[in-house]
């Protein structure tokens, strides 16, 4: 190694630098003890992309320096630091070009470094959108490890790509504003202001409301604007808290604040309209009485008062006493006017909530400055109880409870504390059914039974849309099963809404050195057992579910290197004519055959990728090696079967990835005839209406869509005949109980004949189950009767048998 070219740094768990050697300091000046590397090193503002630290991967990886313009290849080793805890060395070396061919590198993100996106967008995303406003080109990037990629709809233009995308994922109440903050025009005045901003919006689906937001940001010098970057990322409900807060920040940057005038002096009014009428909109009332009833109706948009404090009728004195009792009004500002301008008078307004004075006739500078300046008071103050308290519930929000709660547990040590979650189920159910107020009176109402029962050494907060969150002395909160039934069942019986059901999830005797973040994770995976459970409504954070995490975090520490060493293979379960018993196919699965654990089933691993992401780059995987294998038997000079492909809702639906797989089977020669597409039954309920362009875009390409798992218990049989499909694939959970499923059995294969779908009987092992099918008239049987799934390598001399 270099000695110019190479150092040594080291770091704690959370990136700070704890020590660097002489070498280090010299290639970067800017390194610093107790500084995030990835700001010394990248001048990001996040972990690095291709840090190895980051990604868990053992071994080095090749990059791209932003800072000194070179290539760089870094390794780490874990270590123990001085105070007992763990670190990481890390050791950089510069790298020539042949050494980077030969390394392990990660080109998109040296791409997006290079371009200067990922310095733009400080963080991590999985869809980026580059675009060049002087040509108009638009480039679309997919981060972590993904291949580059054009994005085909974007070449309708920006305009009607991001209408497409806000009408068909966007939540209607989220429409009209996202189509204002995705304005191109919008954006590019806002980004020369500032160098990014986030607008957050929601989808929604059968399953639930979804939370995403869109950063946009731009690359390059301010005095140099010609590229903007937008990025799409994935967010739990934990940001409903935020959102309103943030959207009427965000809307307030470019509508204008609403006053509401309230004066019975028309002279005055058109003095007041002549000087605030460009820069606010106004409103005007000559009655207090309908000054009341107007920010009643409008409290959330009015942004300040103008109150004449001579009136007649009810005067400003007795507007502001009414004012002063009602939680939402009182925290409008009020700026008082009037003709006289006494001690006495100022004083008594104050007292009563005014927040400034102006005498008449008006001096237009003065009273701007006057307004300018009570309103960024107002804005600061709810700036500050936005991040503290929740509007709803008055609890914490999210950020301000982890902050207590760590404190509470750092100070004190010896108490005994236990961490609950109260999870009102269904909630978007319950906004349809009862409305968004009543639901929002129940939310409030747990609020209030956490709130009354006098928690010492306790604090609450509202941890998403439908949690709220408690931590408490085990001494001062029961917390037995059956004392806390009883405490459901008066919700049940109390709640505004009788039916609301809350489920709770206990974490009980916290560990005091586990920061809140991963208790308050750790109880919400412990809830996951109740999902679909009504009987059931309380989880406990045990061995059971530590198993679980610690299982999940063991195979997420190895996904990306056992994807590099092989370690994933692809089965073929053969597929055979019924009538005939000719081979007509197979169904590619996915196999993890692990150094240490062993054969590793699809059923521990998939749903784990499909919500980290990586199930991208299994699906990629599988479709490029199925590609390669059909293009191989053809140059073989063997039949080609057809082989389907399962493909994850996530890669369909919103990553619309499968052009990877066109553009990879055109590429190797492959008729687009010889691949199947399944997707699972339970896609069929989410999204319907993309679900449908989506299929229809694959099948006009001439690949064959295959429904998977029917039966299994979500579509209905009317629901297919309206669905662009080509076979169904019966559950093999038929095939377990055939003798009592066959009159089922045969309704559906006669269901879909009629509808010119043709059937799939998976799980079939018996002479007796063949026989009663071919009977049926069923077209295609796959199981342990004709064969079990077999390695490519057998599976090519299954095809030279058959």
């Amino acid at each position: 190694m270099d000695s110019i070219s190479s150092g040594v740094y080291i770091i704690d768990k959370e990136y700070n630098i704890i020590d660097f050697n002489e070498t280090a300091g010299i290639l970067y000046p800017s390194l610093e003890v107790s500084k995030k590397c990835y700001k010394c090193l990248m001048g990001l503002e996040s972990p690095c992309l291709p840090c190895p630290v980051r990604k868990g991967i053992k071994g080095p990886r090749t990059y791209f320096d932003p800072i000194r313009h070179i290539y760089e290849t870094v390794d780490a080793v874990d270590m123990p630091l001085v105070d007992g805890s763990h670190g990481h060395a890390l050791i950089f070396s510069t790298v020539g070009q042949e050494e980077r061919n030969a390394a392990v590198t990660t080109e998109e993100d040296d791409q997006l470094i290079k371009l200067g996106i990922i310095q733009a967008l400080s963080s991590d995303f999985l869809d980026v959108y580059h675009f060049n406003i002087p040509s108009g080109q638009i480039t679309s990037y997919r981060t972590g490890g993904h291949a580059l990629r054009v994005n085909e709809a974007l070449d309708r233009g920006y305009k009607a790509a991001i209408r497409e995308y806000i009408d068909y994922n966007v939540h209607p109440d989220d429409r009209d504003y996202m189509y204002a903050m995705t304005d191109m025009g919008y954006i590019v005045k806002t980004l020369k202001e500032k160098e990014s901003f986030a607008v957050h919006y929601r989808t929604k689906r059968n399953d639930g409301i979804h939370h995403y937001f869109v950063k946009c940001a731009r690359v390059g010098a301010a005095d140099s604007f010609e590229n903007v970057v937008m990025a799409f990322a994935n967010e739990d409900d934990d940001i409903l808290d935020k959102l309103d807060h943030e959207k009427s920040l965000s809307r307030s940057s470019t509508l204008k604040r609403q006053l509401l005038i309230v004066d019975d002096d028309n002279a005055s009014s058109k003095m007041l309209a002549d000087i605030l009428a460009d820069d606010y909109e106004l409103i005007f009332t000559t009655d207090s009485n309908n000054a009341i009833s107007i920010l009643h109706e409008h409290y959330r948009s009015i942004s300040m008062i103008l109150l004449n404090i001579e009136m007649r009728g009810m005067n400003g004195y007795q507007f502001l006493e009414s004012l002063q009792g009602d939680h939402f009004l009182s925290n409008i500002p009020i700026v008082i006017t009037a003709v006289s301008d006494t001690p006495e008078i100022e004083e008594k307004c104050l007292s009563l909530g005014a927040v400034d004075f102006i005498e008449q006739p008006f001096n237009a500078n003065l009273l701007r400055m006057k307004l300018k300046s009570a309103l960024r008071l107002k804005e600061s103050a709810a700036l500050l109880t936005a991040i503290e308290f929740d509007d709803l519930t008055g609890l914490y929000t999210k950020d301000a409870f982890i902050h207590h709660a760590e404190n509470l547990i750092k100070n004190n040590p010896d108490i005994k504390f236990n961490l609950y979650i109260f999870k009102l189920e269904d909630m978007d159910l319950l906004n349809e059914q009862y409305g968004n107020g009543k639901v929002d009176e129940v939310l409030k109402y747990i609020a209030d039974s956490i709130r009354s029962a006098d928690i010492k050494s306790g604090i609450q907060g509202r941890l998403s849309a439908s949690r709220i969150i408690c931590i408490a002395d085990q001494k001062y909160l029961s917390y037995s099963d059956e004392e806390i039934g009883k405490t459901i069942n008066i919700f049940s019986a109390d709640s505004p809404i009788r039916s609301a059901i809350v489920k709770i999830g206990i974490y009980e005797n916290i560990n005091h050195r586990i920061p809140v973040t991963q208790l308050i994770d750790r109880t919400r995976r412990s809830m996951n057992k109740l999902r679909n459970q009504y009987q059931n409504v309380i989880a406990r954070y045990d061995d059971t579910v530590r198993a679980v995490i610690e299982k999940e975090q063991r195979i997420e520490a190895c996904m990306v290197e056992a994807l590099d060493q092989g370690q994933f293979k692809v089965y073929y379960q053969p597929k055979h004519s019924a009538s005939t018993g000719r081979l007509t196919g197979a169904e590619a699965l996915i196999r993890w055959i692990h150094p240490e654990y062993g054969f590793m089933s699809p059923a521990d691993f998939i749903p784990l990728f499909e919500k980290n992401g990586f199930i991208t780059s299994i699906d990629r995987f599988v479709a490029k090696r199925v590609i390669d294998n059909i293009s191989d038997w053809q140059n073989k000079g063997l039949l080609a079967v057809p082989v389907s492909i399962n493909y994850s809702r996530r890669d369909l639906l919103f990553n619309n990835d499968f052009g990877y797989v066109l553009s990879y089977a055109d590429s190797k020669k492959v008729d687009f005839k010889l691949i199947h597409v399944e997707i699972t039954e339970s896609m069929y309920v989410d999204n319907q209406a993309l679900l449908m362009e989506r299929i229809r875009d694959i099948r006009n390409c001439g690949i064959q869509i295959e429904m998977d798992d029917f039966g299994s218990g979500y579509s209905s049989l009317g629901l297919i005949k309206d669905m662009p499909l080509d076979v169904i694939k019966l559950d093999m959970s038929f095939m377990r109980d055939f003798e009592k499923q066959r009159d089922i059995i045969k309704l559906i294969i006669d269901m879909a004949h009629s509808l010119g779908k043709s059937i799939v009987a998976e799980g079939v092992e018996t002479e007796s189950q063949l026989r009663t099918l071919q009977y049926f008239g069923c077209d295609t049987i796959q199981g342990y009767y004709f064969s079990k799934p077999l390695p490519g390598e057998e599976f090519e001399e299954y095809i030279r048998k058959h």
